[in-house]
């Protein structure tokens, strides 16, 4: 790790500030500190990570106005669960009221599951055994699993195709979010017994702590961040990265004992939420309203359109679900995305906010490195009483916002499903009938273009009330939506015959080709 920090920093590094785990004990912690003098630095301190990670988010004596505050640090990472809840008075001193946790769950345990699930499904397919896959395919599973897993924490859907699994049978299937929710419940509720434990030992209520911090990678996952939530009776706060709170958190200490950070004030919030537009419509919030500026954060989001090699990337802020409530600041477009089957691409998109409330949101494309950015205000002009007005508003089309999200969401899934029979056709189509095929693509075009004009009828806000001359009504719009189910749902069980066949005609030909070469 030092050859890593001088490599990138292009310097000697002589002085550190480690991080160890709030139930070290003082011999743990010189043993830590032996070993960093051991790799040849100078260990300035040893610091709690869950310190760390109030550090990063910017928890401080002068930051909190002098006031005593508690803080639950909610740690889930890849193969270990810590909770710690710390208390910091007026003076910035921190101090560790009571830790708990599992040193043998963690986000392995939920990858196992989700390929469990995986398995059966592929067995069951075929006819096998889950014990009989041998260990190249278990890994396989195991690797696809964890990437779907990644994929949730942004989409509802994710593919997981996996060719020539075992015995040259393939894997071929979708889950949903729901779906993985429910796999890797039993999992994340293994974290609620420590949590609460360790209240208990802290001689706290839920209502009493002032802050709760999320750390690790599986705090992404929205489920995670519900039951984090629901244990604690608040939101937790999101506004940096959990994979580098801690590393973050260290850094501003290494600073403040060298004398290069004379105060950890973070001098302003954002006053709006600040994402971009998805899928759907939708606004993916990046940045929380009230989240401590400056800050940074970066979410991985990837193409919905097979062959697709370009995105356009529009900056939104506000507190609606949809995107088109919200106030846009503006957009660029990230071009030479190398084409692919969709949801294989990686974006990468930033959202980096100074002191100053400038916003620099780049988008860069992870296999070839290319990045499109651009710099807005976040405020973008707005008075106090008209961010104001913006969040009321938000509170009072609560519900009626949720129904066009559902119904948004809903009119995703089934243009996912008319693109995913276009894009077979478009592979399999020296083995099909030319005219079926073109049968079938009126079919998927129409029901794509009525799919797109009920969303961008939703998108403009034209439901659910049915109170006004321009919109319609919410019995009108679930109509339409399930009569555009139905129809989904038949085009799609016409094209799996229409496959069935093709293929049955295919293994047919096959098999009469004549003898093999014995």
């Amino acid at each position: 790790m030092k050859e890593v920090a001088e490599q990138h920093l292009g310097h000697p590094v002589e002085e550190a500030v480690i991080t160890v785990p709030a139930y070290f004990n003082d011999n743990q912690r010189q043993a830590t500190k032996n070993a960093g003098q051991l790799a040849g630095l100078k260990v300035l301190r040893c610091v709690n990570e869950p310190t760390a990670a109030a550090l990063a988010y910017g928890i401080s004596a002068v930051s909190n106005g002098g006031a005593t505050k508690k803080i639950a640090v909610y740690d889930l990472g890849g193969g270990t669960f810590d909770i710690s809840i710390l208390s910091m008075d007026a003076f910035g001193v921190f101090e560790v009221l009571s830790t708990n946790g599992d040193t043998f769950l963690g986000g392995e345990d939920a990858d196992a599951a989700i390929a469990q699930h995986l398995n059966e499904t592929f067995c069951s397919t075929h006819g096998l055994a889950p014990q009989d896959l041998d260990a190249t395919a278990t890994q396989r599973l195991k690797d696809a699993a964890e990437t779907a897993k990644m994929q949730l924490d942004q989409a509802s859907e994710a593919s997981v195709v996996l060719p020539l699994l075992f015995n040259r049978k393939s894997l071929e299937t979708t889950l949903t979010r729901a779906q993985v929710d429910t796999l890797v419940r039993p999992v994340i509720d293994r974290t609620i017994g420590p949590c609460k434990k360790c209240l208990r030992d802290a001689k706290l209520k839920p209502s009493e702590l002032d802050h709760v911090i999320l750390v690790g990678g599986m705090t992404q996952m929205p489920l995670v961040r519900d039951v984090v939530q629901d244990v604690f009776k608040q939101e937790p706060l999101t506004g940096v990265n959990p994979l580098e709170a801690v590393a973050k958190g260290a850094a501003i200490q290494a600073g403040v004992l060298v004398g290069e950070i004379t105060d950890v004030l973070l001098l302003d919030v954002t006053p709006l939420s600040l994402g971009i537009e998805t899928l759907g419509g939708l606004f993916n919030k990046l940045i929380p309203r009230n989240t401590s500026i400056p800050t940074s954060k970066t979410e991985t989001f990837s193409t919905g359109v097979d062959n697709q090699t370009q995105v356009v990337i529009r900056v939104m802020q506000g507190e609606r679900p949809i995107a088109n409530d919200n106030q846009f600041l503006g957009e660029f477009v990230l071009m030479d995305i190398p084409p692919a089957p969709k949801g294989k691409a990686q974006i990468a998109v930033t959202f980096d906010i100074d002191a100053d409330g400038i916003v620099r949101v780049s988008a860069v494309e992870k296999s070839t490195g290319h990045e499109e950015k651009i710099e807005v205000r976040s405020t973008g002009g707005l008075t106090p009483a008209q961010v104001e007005a913006l969040v009321a508003e938000a509170a009072s089309q609560r519900r009626r916002d949720a129904q066009r999200q559902q119904h948004l969401q809903a009119l995703t899934e089934l243009d996912v499903v008319v693109q995913d029979v276009d894009s077979n056709m478009d592979q399999f189509a020296a083995q099909l009938d030319p005219a079926t095929v073109k049968e079938m693509r009126a079919r998927t075009a129409q029901l794509k273009q009525a799919i797109g004009t009920t969303a961008q009828t939703l998108s403009d806000g034209a439901v659910p009330a049915g109170n006004g001359a321009n919109e319609a009504s919410a019995v009108e719009i679930a109509d339409r939506i399930s009569a555009l189910r139905s129809e989904t749902e038949a085009v799609m069980a016409d094209a799996m015959a229409m496959f069935q066949r093709a293929a049955a005609k295919t293994a047919g030909s096959d098999s009469g080709g004549g003898g093999g070469n014995e």
